[in-house]
């Protein structure tokens, strides 16, 4: 007695029969792969129906390739947006900013941090089903407990947020790690050095950075701020502005004392 798949094979063999002219070793069903249709005929096994036929109706090939290549460059234009899966907490005291192990960039709510800048518009979707804009973006500058500059690049200005967010994954990428403890989380260096001492809140883990006026000092000259000070030593202008290059620093005045 022939078995089931053997009595399915004779039928799809049968039907396949039908088809007349030079394609029909093309026409039939070869075992274990999905029937087609060829050399503008319809085959019977086919899983779409005779009037959705491309080889009958070529016509419906052409909207359908066009609606696919819709589908795929919305799609793409989609996936290009950044992305950020976290829903703000309402109510974080000023200063404190909220570090997310999901996030794929870094939003701050004014670009006084940034060292590079520049305008946009780009639409972030929360998970909550909000969608928020990206006024600027551009090189934010933070510093750790250890003095240490971390430079986080393609970071976002969003003002509607309600507190701003560091994307952990930058740090992850430089071998830090977060440990875990009663109260919070701190993220360490690969060194073993604290960066940044986290603290729950709102069930969020939360960081305090330096103030941004630090910061702002990358868009002073170096000899303004070297003048300003009463002309110290290259050495201790950078520990009192670690974000800004005194190497090469020439000043006329110091080499005049000097001479003198």
């Amino acid at each position: 007695m022939p078995t089931l798949e053997e009595v399915l094979l004779e039928v799809e063999l049968t039907l396949s029969r039908r088809f007349e002219g030079p394609d029909n070793a093309q026409v039939m069903k070869v075992h274990g792969q999905k029937p087609r249709c060829f050399g503008g005929k319809h085959n019977p096994l086919a899983p779409h129906a005779e009037s959705e036929c491309f080889q009958l109706h070529p016509e419906k090939r052409d909207s359908y390739h066009s609606q696919m290549k819709h589908k795929d460059d919305k799609k793409d234009s989609q996936s290009d947006s950044p992305q950020v899966f976290s829903v703000f907490s309402k109510g974080l005291e000023e200063g404190h900013t909220v570090l997310d192990s999901g996030a794929s960039f870094s939003l701050f709510k004014t670009s006084r941090r940034f060292v590079t800048y520049h305008p946009t518009n780009i639409p972030l979707y929360l998970t909550d089903g909000s969608c928020v804009y990206a006024v600027g973006m551009g090189t934010a500058a933070i510093l750790s407990k250890t003095r240490r500059v971390l430079h986080l690049e393609n970071s976002l200005v969003v003002p509607s947020i309600s507190s701003s967010l560091i994307a952990l994954k930058p740090f992850l990428k430089k071998a830090c790690r977060l440990v875990g403890r009663e109260t919070g989380a701190d993220l360490i260096e690969k060194e073993g050095n604290l960066f940044f001492k986290g603290e729950f809140i709102n069930n969020t883990v939360t960081v305090t950075l330096a103030r941004p006026g630090v910061d702002k000092v990358v868009f002073w000259y170096p000899l303004t701020i070297h003048r300003s000070l009463g002309h110290p030593s290259n050495k201790y202008a950078s520990k009192l502005f670690p974000l800004v290059d005194f190497s090469g620093l020439q000043c006329k005045t110091c080499v005049q004392a000097k001479i003198h």
